[in-house]
């Protein structure tokens, strides 16, 4: 291949998955900075997935909602509360076993290619701040 020329290929060369977060779609006043970086992850994703689909990469973004993971450790009681509030159904925590069933199946379905699956449970971080709702500068509950 000669300097300046780009590698074209009909042939699948590999995949790339990276972790967004609903957050990142449903802005969410009390984490501001996690909001933002969530949703330049996914205008990345969409950017480079344009970029590598010539070279036969495809790049897919995943958006969950509340894992339960130890990562969460003692602001679960917090988004238990606020998922029993907002959620349709189900209304708890997303497992480790359903996150990894979403990147398999975005790894092993070769048609899929510049999207992210949002994994949220209906969960879409909508709180009614109209009644008895404090302003939300004031605080990042559950984030203490």
């Amino acid at each position: 291949m000669a300097s300046g020329e780009l590698f074209t290929t009909k042939e699948e060369r590999g995949a790339i998955i990276n972790f967004s977060s609903i957050a990142g779609h449903q802005p969410y006043t009390r984490i501001l900075a996690y909001t933002g970086g969530k949703a330049a992850v996914s205008a990345f994703s969409r950017a480079l997935a344009d970029f590598l689909g010539p070279s036969g990469i495809r790049v897919n973004t995943v958006s969950p909602s509340v894992i339960n993971s130890a990562n969460i450790g003692a602001r679960l009681p917090y988004f238990l509360a606020e998922l029993t509030k907002t959620s349709s159904f189900p209304a708890r925590p997303i497992t480790p076993d359903e996150i990894a069933g979403a990147v398999n199946y975005l790894i092993t379905n070769g048609m899929m290619n510049d999207h992210d699956l949002r994994i949220d449970g209906g969960w879409r971080f909508i709180f009614d701040r109209s009644v008895d709702r404090e302003d939300p500068r004031l605080s990042a509950p559950g984030l203490e």
